[in-house]
C-alpha cells in the first residue's frame, strides 16, 4: 500500500492540504507581544552574535527565555535565508506542524492501513484552532516544535511496546531528546504515563533488562546535561533561573497573573479551540466504551493515547500557573484518537448504526467530514491571529513600519515612545529597519524629548506626559499611532 499510486497521491493531497492551511496568511499579523516578539529578538540577537546554544535579550543573556535554543536557532537560519519578517519568524514552526500531520498520516498508513482514518486526524488537527492559530502552529512560539517531538517519540514508543523493536525504541529516545530541546522540562511531562503505561502491560521489567534501553538513556543524558552545564558556565546561576521559571515556579505559584480553576483547561477543550472535535470525540467515545469495549483491535490504541492526554491535562491542570496554550500538545493526540474512532466504527459497526450498506454510509460520512473540514480550514486560514488586549497597540506599530517600508518612508531620524513596560514586539521592528533598511528609529523617554524630535507616539495619552515647556504637534495619524513633530512652547509662563 506504500508505494501504490492511490497512497502517493494521498499523501501529495495531505501535504498540500496542511501547506496551504499552515502557510496561507503566516506573515500577515504583526508580531505578537510577549512570547514571540521575545523569540525575535533572541533570533536576530544570535543571527548577529553567531552562537546557537545561547539566547540573549537587547545584548545580555536572556534569563526570562530559559527555553533551550533550538526554536530560535532555526529562526535565526531562516532570518538568513529569507531576511527579518514575520514570515521568516514563523516560518520554522509552519515546517514542525507540516512534519506533524505528515508523521501523524503515515502513522495511519503503517498501523491501520488507513488513508481515510490518516485523513480524518490530519483534516481535525488542523481544524482545531488551539492548534492552528495564535501561539502554537502558526506563530513563532516552542509548541509547534513541542508537538512534532511529542508525538513522535509517544507514537514510536507505541510501536515499541508492540514490536519490542529497539529501532523504535531509538526513535523514542531521539524525539524525546528533541522535545526537550523544543521547550525544556516540558519535553518531559509525558513521562509519567510513559512509566504508568509500562507498568500496566507488565512491559517496564523487560525494558529495564534492555541493554539499548541504558545506552540510549545515557547518551540523552549526557547530551542534555552537556548543553545545560555550558549554560551554566557561561552564565551562573542558570540552571537555578530555569528551574524557578519552568518547573516550580511555574507549578507551585501564578506568574504574571495567568491563574485558573481546576477546569481551566476542560473549558478550554470544550471551547471554540478545540470543538467541534472535543464534542465528537467525547460522544463516540462513550459510545465505544458502552457499546464496541470488546474491539481489541481498537481499543488498545485508543487507551494508549487517552492515557497520555489524561496524564498531561492532569499535570498542567496540578499547576497553578495556567495559559490556554499549555494544552496543545495534547491536540495531536486527540486527532489521532478521534482518526482511530473513526476507522474503528467505518470499518466494523456502521450498519449496526447506519440502515445503508457499509460502504454507503462510509462515503456519506467521509464526504459530510470533507465539506465540514474545508469551510473550517478555510475561515481558520483567513483568521487574523488572536492577541490580547494589552498588546493591540503596540501592534499597530508593526502596520505602521510594514507599510512605511513598502511605501519607501525614511525613519532616519525619528524615535518611538510607548507607555507600555515591555517592548519586544515593537523592537522587532526596530531592528527589522536597522538590519533590512539602515535605517536608525530610537526609543526616546519623555525626558529625552526635545525641540525638533519627531516622534512616533504609540499611545494618545502619551500627549500628556510632554514636559511644560514643550508642545506636541500632531503631523499625520496612522494604525492609531500618533506622529509627533516636539517644538517649543513659547506660551509657558504666560
Amino acid at each position: 500500500m506504500r508505494f501504490s499510486p492511490t497512497n502517493i497521491l494521498a499523501n501529495l493531497s495531505i501535504i498540500l492540504i496542511a501547506t496551504f492551511a499552515l502557510f496561507y496568511h503566516l506573515g500577515t499579523s504583526p508580531i505578537a507581544c510577549w512570547d514571540e516578539s521575545r523569540q525575535s529578538i533572541n533570533a536576530i540577537e544570535m543571527l548577529e552574535h553567531h552562537n546557537p546554544l545561547i539566547t540573549t535579550y537587547e545584548g545580555e543573556t536572556d534569563l526570562w527565555n530559559t527555553k533551550p535554543s533550538f526554536l530560535v536557532a532555526t529562526q535565526a537560519i531562516s532570518f538568513r535565508l529569507l531576511g527579518i519578517n514575520e514570515f521568516a519568524l514563523r516560518l520554522p514552526s509552519a515546517i514542525a506542524a507540516l512534519l506533524l500531520c505528515i508523521l501523524i498520516f503515515q502513522f495511519f498508513i503503517a498501523e491501520f492501513k488507513s488513508l481515510d482514518g490518516g485523513f480524518v486526524a490530519v483534516l481535525s488537527l488542523l481544524t482545531t484552532e488551539g492548534f492552528n492559530g495564535y501561539h502554537a502552529a502558526r506563530t513563532g512560539d516552542f509548541e509547534s516544535f513541542l508537538c512534532l517531538f511529542s508525538t513522535l517519540f509517544i507514537i514510536a514508543f507505541y510501536r515499541y511496546v508492540k514490536s519490542g523493536q529497539n529501532r523504535y525504541l531509538t526513535l523514542f529516545f531521539v524525539g524525546l531528546l528533541f522535545a526537550i530541546f523544543a521547550k525544556g522540562i516540558a519535553g518531559l511531562m509525558f513521562m509519567p504515563a510513559v512509566l504508568i503505561y509500562l507498568i500496566s502491560k507488565r512491559k517496564l521489567s523487560s525494558t529495564l533488562q534492555n541493554p539499548a534501553f541504558w545506552i540510549l538513556l545515557l547518551i540523552t543524558t549526557l547530551i542534555i546535561l552537556s548543553y545545560y552545564l555550558y549554560r551554566e558556565y557561561q552564565t551562573p546561576g542558570f540552571i537555578s533561573t530555569v528551574y524557578d521559571n519552568e518547573l516550580w515556579g511555574r507549578f507551585g505559584k501564578v506568574v504574571e497573573g495567568n491563574r485558573g480553576k481546576w477546569y481551566y483547561y476542560l473549558k478550554i477543550f470544550f471551547s471554540q479551540s478545540a470543538a467541534p472535535w472535543s464534542f465528537a470525540i467525547s460522544i463516540i467515545t462513550l459510545i465505544w466504551i458502552f457499546k464496541f469495549r470488546y474491539s481489541q483491535i481498537y481499543s488498545k490504541p485508543l487507551s494508549f493515547f487517552w492515557l497520555f492526554v489524561i496524564v498531561w491535562v492532569f499535570l498542567i491542570s496540578l499547576a497553578r500557573t495556567k495559559l490556554a496554550w499549555y494544552i496543545v500538545p495534547t491536540f495531536p493526540l486527540v486527532s489521532i484518537i478521534l482518526g482511530i474512532l473513526y476507522i474503528g466504527i467505518s470499518r466494523h459497526y456502521t450498519s449496526r448504526i447506519f440502515p445503508v450498506k457499509n460502504k454507503q454510509s462510509l462515503k456519506v460520512i467521509f464526504i459530510c467530514f470533507l465539506i465540514f473540514t474545508g469551510i473550517n480550514l478555510w475561515r481558520i486560514s483567513n483568521k487574523p491571529l488572536e492577541t490580547c488586549d494589552y498588546c493591540i497597540e503596540s501592534n499597530q506599530f508593526g502596520q505602521l513600519v510594514n507599510e512605511g517600508i513598502k511605501e519607501g518612508k525614511n525613519f532616519n531620524g525619528y524615535a518611538w515612545a510607548t507607555g507600555f513596560p515591555y517592548y519586544a514586539n515593537q523592537l522587532f521592528y526596530v531592528e527589522k529597519l536597522r538590519i533590512e533598511k539602515a535605517q536608525i528609529i530610537k526609543r526616546k523617554y519623555a525626558s529625552e524629548w526635545a525641540t525638533g524630535d519627531k516622534i512616533f507616539f504609540l499611545q494618545p495619552g502619551l500627549l500628556d506626559s510632554v514636559p511644560n515647556h514643550l508642545k506636541p504637534k500632531i503631523i499625520s495619524e496612522k494604525f492609531g499611532i500618533l506622529e509627533v513633530e516636539i517644538q517649543a512652547n513659547n506660551k509657558e509662563g504666560e
